[in-house]
């Protein structure tokens, strides 16, 4: 029996969606483990230095990776209409919700506190966010395997 086109629509998107996951959730924990203990060895004048370096990487690494995530997603959420496979793709698309609002409004707030001078509550705010992005985004990854693989064993 032959997929219909908009199946292999739907596995591309979920493929992007779950690649740009995988890689986020890496970043989020090279973060976490290795960037951010470091960070607590720099001196407290160099620190608004590498925060900025931080928001540059940011800016060209992380964000656009997150919107491809949120395109993809919104995608392979329009495609399916029915079934179980509609309630998987919705929880996942909604569940970019908890990445989009804490690297808004607890993340970028924090580096740019940090950028003009090195106040600890700033700092914490930035460690508390990683930490949770590392495990969201970790979590979604799993999410998206197994919404990967329930459809490439159906196709």
């Amino acid at each position: 029996m032959p997929v219909p086109p908009t199946d292999g629509v739907h596995l591309i998107a979920t493929a992007i969606e779950l690649t740009c996951a995988v890689m986020l959730a890496g970043i989020s924990w090279y973060r976490t483990l290795v960037h951010v203990p470091l960070l607590r060895t720099i001196p407290p004048d160099s620190l608004p230095l590498h925060a900025r370096s931080i928001a540059v990487m940011d800016s060209i690494i992380l964000y656009p990776l997150m919107v491809v995530e949120t395109i993809s997603a919104g995608l392979a959420a329009a495609i399916v209409f029915q079934g179980f496979a509609f309630v998987f793709e919705q929880v996942s698309f909604v569940s970019l919700v908890g990445i989009w609002l804490p690297v808004l409004f607890v993340a970028r707030p924090a580096l740019a506190r940090l950028s003009y001078g090195s106040d600890a509550k700033p700092f914490r705010a930035f460690l508390a966010a990683q930490r949770w992005l590392a495990v969201w985004w970790s979590v979604r990854g799993v999410f998206l395997i197994v919404l990967f693989l329930c459809w490439t064993v159906r196709s």
